[in-house]
């Protein structure tokens, strides 16, 4: 049996993008002009990654892949201001190997 885990992350495109974060700060400046104290912050949809494992992961072993996987993203991309905002296990993905 295998079991399936989806990681989703999100960056920040104005961080990412510098044209985006220049057009960003001229929009927050324009409406800040005009008493509006809100700030717009623009990000990507969605990147999934699929963590498959050959049993369930417990409580602890989540967090970790948790942590793990945030960090790597992190590191290997530290000018984009990347989180992981979702970490949760595929429903229904328990399938039996052909090769058994």
């Amino acid at each position: 049996m295998s079991y399936e885990y989806i990681a989703e992350f999100r960056i920040d495109l104005g961080k990412a993008i510098p044209e985006v974060g220049d057009l960003l700060s001229r929009v927050n400046d324009a409406t800040s002009s005009c008493g509006y104290n809100e700030r717009l912050k623009c990000l990507s949809g969605p990147i999934t990654a699929t963590i498959t494992a050959d049993r369930e992961l417990t409580e602890e072993e989540q967090h970790k892949m948790k942590t793990i996987l945030e960090a790597q993203m992190i590191e290997s991309m530290p000018k984009q201001d990347i989180r992981l905002f979702s970490f949760r296990r595929k429903s229904g993905n328990v399938s039996q190997s052909v090769m058994q």
